[in-house]
């Protein structure tokens, strides 16, 4: 399994637009684990990542192991992508409803999260086609222009947006499955996850979103 997966050199980058937005107060407001059923802690791992944040991680390196087993699988590669297919259920030592579940709860994560990523690159684009126009400048020389407030205020009510999802995702998560399930991920999360985790803040208005890479496959087995 882990030569099959090194071989496949799975890298997700996890885009996190508006960082600067997304620090310790918002961290913060994730709440934290009780028998209600609220979120897990909210205290970000040492590499400065929110939990939120590793759980976006998560989430897209299980929608990529889906993806990289269809390739495989459509080069006739049966077997190798059903491994893939099967590698956090034994990774995690899921039961079939289980990794079935926690594949459903990502893909819809994934999607919700892409639509946001989709308006703030619409914001960012109309605000410097904006002020490309305003300024008598063409688009390539608008794009050195600052974002104004009010695109950076859309930015900030995205990322929250984006916070406010993830964190729904993951209480998601965790009332479809078992205590004890959950509780076996959300170890993985905090310790596999964020190991190989890490983010950058690059000023907003550059539109050069940092990114949390997750290392390959088999790199996170070590």
């Amino acid at each position: 399994m882990r030569s099959l997966i090194c071989n496949t050199r799975i890298l997700i980058a996890v885009v996190l637009f508006a960082a600067a937005f997304s620090g310790s107060a918002a961290a913060q407001s994730a709440g934290t684990t009780s028998s209600s059923g609220t979120l897990p802690t909210t205290q970000a791992p040492p590499t400065g990542v929110p939990v939120y944040g590793l759980y976006r991680a998560f989430f897209q390196h299980v929608a990529s192991l889906e993806n990289s087993a269809s390739d495989l699988e459509a080069r006739g590669n049966k077997g190798g992508g059903s491994d893939l297919r099967k590698f956090y259920e034994k990774a995690l030592g899921l039961t079939p409803p289980e990794a079935a579940q926690l594949k459903k709860s990502a893909a819809s994560c994934n999607s919700q999260l892409a639509q946001q990523d989709s308006q703030a690159k619409t914001v960012v684009a109309n605000a410097h086609a904006a002020a490309a126009a305003a300024a008598g400048l063409n688009t390539a020389q608008g794009l050195t222009q600052p974002l104004p407030s009010t695109a950076l205020t859309q930015l900030q009510q995205l990322e929250q947006g984006r916070t406010a999802i993830s964190n729904s995702c993951i209480q998601s998560l965790q009332s479809s499955l078992s205590a004890r399930t959950f509780s076996n991920i959300d170890l993985y999360v905090k310790t596999v996850i964020a190991g190989h985790a890490s983010a950058s803040h690059p000023p907003l208005q550059k539109l050069t979103p940092p990114t949390i890479s997750v290392a390959t496959a088999a790199g996170m087995q070590k």
